[in-house]
């Protein structure tokens, strides 16, 4: 049976298209003999990927499992105790990986006995360079893993690099010029677009253990590269925390998590805004998922105008549960399933002010854009509109959207871009058990309100009657 020369260790995070290009790349290009070793999260793998995984074992590669929280250096160990091959290279998405180079570079250590390593040319790389480390897309030989008690691997989380060293610093590394691997940057991007605006997606949590690994998981497998996450825990007492921190050693993507007292929905999500760097904002709430073109279709629209302040888009809707569902649960996606199809005229980009004098814009859904989940913001708009307003029980989101409608224009991506999911611990359900889903405090904050002095009297008037009506118990 012929040795095997490498071994390709795969972080994977459910991105599919990013290991089938791996895989495809190496079988049809790379004429040595290798194996891939994919380190699958348990919490996040997707039935939807058997198919993938049962190819890998056919072929003999080798897919490890593992729990959350775990430190990064535990998992490169075991996955190197594991691998079979003479030399060893860490992969981590989003990496092209070049057979070309990967054929060099084992071709050196074939023939040089005395080199540990092999790395390319660093101002071909967008890594950063450290004279102390190796770093992701070097090859290094495994027998000097087997063989220094001392090397230690260790992650920068300031550049996301994996790398490893040992005590003398004398490991011999070649460097060839030809290359190894890069990152892969979205080739689909808008070409008129010279520079990729930074997005800050994020995720104000709470007690979010059973979702916000898959929450995390998509945006994380964006085809737009140029973001941060930003995660805001609201005092949880579960694990969503350790879960959110096995993530930070898993990906380049920055992740910042934060930590509060108790803050509420409104007001975290008013402190996400505030710790944002980007010039647009993206949130994800914990318990729905984005679609991989999510925040790159959203971006290209908003940078054609920057009179643009918000862009939102259709979301599919699914129960969590798919048998013996709730009918109350029912009733909301016969409701709300479709929510952009109840304006009168909307088109891709227009002043928001049209959208409020939308002839159907008092009636159900009052909400015609969506949920946070749903919606790219632009940062800039804070500077003249406050945030969401923590004194409202429900239509929070609706009472920023309509102000942000008032002085800006809006954009529309006809196609759903996010996955909202229903169920019984959602804030908007407990809501409507509750009787609040018709909040008095919104009706009442549009008629007597500041924020709302740039709306006409009758939209004013209108709010009042509503007001009213529930007040009175006339409408439910």
């Amino acid at each position: 049976m012929e040795k095997i020369k490498l071994s390709v260790i795969i972080s994977f995070w459910q991105q599919g298209d990013f290991l089938l290009d791996i895989i495809t790349s190496l079988e049809y290009n790379l004429e040595v003999s290798y194996e891939l070793i994919i380190l699958v999260n348990c919490n996040l793998f997707n039935f939807e990927l058997a198919d993938i995984i049962n190819y890998l074992d056919l072929q003999e590669h080798q897919v490890l499992y593992f729990k959350p929280p775990v430190n990064s250096q535990d998992i490169f160990d075991q996955a190197i105790a594991q691998a079979r091959g003479n030399y060893i290279i860490w992969v981590q998405y989003p990496v092209i990986l070049y057979p070309k180079g990967l054929a060099a570079a084992i071709n050196i250590l074939d023939n040089n006995l005395e080199v540990d390593g092999v790395d390319q040319i660093q101002e071909l790389t967008y890594f950063e360079y450290d004279p102390e480390g190796v770093k992701i897309g070097s090859i290094f030989r495994k027998a000097i893993w087997e063989t220094e008690i001392i090397l230690k691997t260790r992650f920068l989380q300031e550049t996301g690099v994996l790398g490893f060293r040992n005590s003398q610093n004398n490991l011999i590394i070649h460097q060839i010029t030809e290359k190894i691997c890069e990152l892969k940057f979205n080739p689909s991007f808008n070409p008129e677009i010279q520079q990729f605006p930074l997005v800050s997606v994020c995720i104000p949590s709470y007690n979010g253990e059973k979702f916000i690994a898959e929450a995390i998981s998509s945006i994380l497998s964006q085809t737009y590269s140029a973001i941060e996450l930003i995660i805001s825990d609201d005092n949880s007492s579960d694990h969503t925390i350790a879960i959110a921190q096995s993530f930070q050693t898993q990906t380049s993507i920055p992740i910042n998590i934060l930590t509060h007292p108790t803050l509420g929905l409104a007001e975290n999500s008013n402190f996400c805004i505030n710790q944002s760097q980007g010039k647009y904002i993206k949130f994800v709430y914990q318990d729905d998922i984005l679609m991989p073109n999510c925040i790159e279709k959203m971006v290209n629209l908003a940078e054609t105008d920057p009179d643009i302040g918000l862009v939102f888009s259709p979301r599919e809707m699914f129960f969590l549960e798919q048998e013996n569902i709730n009918l109350e649960l029912i009733a909301v996606y016969q409701q709300f399933a479709n929510l952009h199809q109840s304006w009168s005229n909307l088109k891709t980009i227009q002043w928001g002010k049209e959208l409020l004098n939308d002839p159907n814009l008092w009636q159900h859904p009052i909400n015609k854009i969506g949920e946070p989940s749903t919606v790219l913001l632009r940062k800039s708009v804070f500077k003249t509109i406050a945030g969401f307003d923590p004194e409202l029980n429900q239509l929070v989101d609706l009472d920023l959207w309509w102000r942000i409608l008032a002085q800006f224009k809006v954009g529309f991506v006809a196609e759903n871009l996010s996955y909202f999911r229903l169920h019984s611990e959602q804030k908007t359900y407990q809501n409507m058990q509750q009787g609040q889903a018709n909040d008095l405090n919104f009706y009442d904050k549009i008629y007597s309100h500041p924020d709302y002095q740039l709306f006409p009297p009758p939209f004013r008037q209108q709010a009042g009657l509503i007001y009213n009506s529930i007040q009175w118990g006339l409408l439910t």
